[in-house]
């Protein structure tokens, strides 16, 4: 449902109900009745959803469907893990690679709240190829 995507998308961004709402310039209670009662009609907010996928770095066409990749763009993070890995060697990165994959396993329900590692609808496809 569009309200968890919208849940899933601004804890992805790592962004507060307050945040976010400061971000798209509407009222954090504006904001919290989107999470809660979008599909209802209680709530219109067309206009604020691309700007909510743009501010969360989330593809639009998956908070309005749910299908496809959740994450289009990079958060700064991202930059700062693929600026060091050319400082490590091939051995340093199947460590970390293999700490990623641990964590993921072991924290799924961490991950998948939070979108997914490959979007909300794709982590479990890619789960079932790998096993």
């Amino acid at each position: 449902m569009m309200h968890e995507r919208l849940r899933q998308a601004r804890k992805f961004a790592g962004l507060t109900q307050q945040q976010l709402a400061d971000k798209i310039e509407i009222k954090q209670q504006s904001y919290q009745k989107y999470e809660v009662s979008v599909e209802k009609g209680g709530t219109k907010m067309p206009e604020k959803l691309q700007e909510i996928s743009e501010v969360c770095g989330v593809s639009l066409h998956w908070l309005l469907t749910g299908e496809g990749l959740m994450a289009v763009n990079s958060l700064p993070i991202d930059k700062e893990i693929a600026d060091s890995l050319p400082q490590l060697s091939t051995k340093q990165k199947d460590k970390i690679l293999k700490y990623m994959k641990e964590f993921i396993t072991d924290n799924k329900e961490i991950v998948m709240e939070m979108g997914g590692v490959f979007g909300a609808n794709n982590y479990q496809n890619n789960q079932h190829a790998h096993a």
